[in-house]
Formats: C-alpha cells, sequence, structure tokens
C-alpha cells in the first residue's frame, strides 16, 4: 500500500519507507490491543475474578 501511495505522489516517494513501518507499527498496535482484550474475557469466562 506504501508503493501505491508513493506512485500516486510522486514528490513523496522517498517517504515510501517511514509509510510501510508506520503501517507495521499500526497493525502490531491492534493485535496486542487484540490479544489484551482476548486475554480479559478469558479470565472473565474462567470464574478466576469471581466475588466468591
Amino acid at each position: 500500500m506504501s508503493g501505491a501511495l508513493a506512485g500516486l505522489c510522486p514528490s513523496q516517494t522517498s517517504m515510501h519507507w517511514p509509510y510501510l513501518i508506520m503501517g507495521v507499527l499500526f497493525l502490531l498496535c491492534i493485535e496486542a490491543a487484540f490479544v489484551a482484550v482476548w486475554k480479559l474475557f478469558s479470565l472473565s469466562g474462567s470464574g478466576a475474578n469471581s466475588s466468591r
């Protein structure tokens, strides 16, 4: 996608790699958030934090 963006804006071809790195970091953050939410839901479903 960063290659396509660089192709659309020839003046921004030097930004190809920074855009790629930012995109990968963004996806890693999203995946980390999904893992955290998944673990939170799995703890609440197993009764690990029950009030009894």
